[in-house]
């Protein structure tokens, strides 16, 4: 399985670089959110965000839009469309355009994160019942709350990990 991240990782950055991208982009996220997790997210408004996963996004709106308001019919779920912010001359996240690579690309115009990208999260709103709206902006290889969390991240590695022979 490790192989398979790992190639995937390097296409998304070759993709990325083939991809010359320079101006400031909106792509669309939707998705269901337990309510616990939405909550999470609704406290955390001005902080970061990372996704476990792969990110899938599009760059058409109602596609994405679509798919946030189809999970809110289920009781135990909210829907989400998230709004996000791509600046690429301040950041070096690589992103990868897969009009030619995704069996969806006419349908959902797609874009793909690779895993743990980070984002900050910008306003949240409500769209309408059991529907939000939340803005992450793909946070800039300045961040310092970023640089702080990622130092302390290693130094807690370092710790576990000086031990181990």
């Amino acid at each position: 399985m490790g192989f398979f991240i790992q190639d995937l990782h390097r296409q998304i950055e070759q993709l990325h670089t083939e991809a010359h991208q320079t101006s400031k982009m909106i792509i669309y996220r939707g998705q269901g959110l337990s309510n616990d997790d939405f909550e999470k997210i609704k406290k955390s408004e001005g902080g970061l965000l990372s996704f476990n996963n792969f990110l899938s996004t599009s760059i058409d709106q109602d596609v994405s839009y679509s798919f946030a308001e189809s999970v809110g019919y289920n009781s135990q779920l909210i829907g989400i469309l998230f709004q996000i912010e791509i600046d690429p001359l301040i950041s070096t996240v690589s992103f990868a355009f897969l009009d030619n690579t995704s069996q969806y690309s006419d349908s959902e115009k797609e874009i793909l994160f690779p895993m743990h990208t980070v984002f900050r999260i910008g306003k949240i709103k409500k769209i309408k019942d059991r529907l939000w709206q939340v803005n992450p902006t793909l946070t800039s290889d300045n961040d310092q709350q970023l640089k702080q969390l990622t130092n302390h991240i290693r130094k807690e590695n370092k710790k576990r990990t000086d031990g181990i022979v």
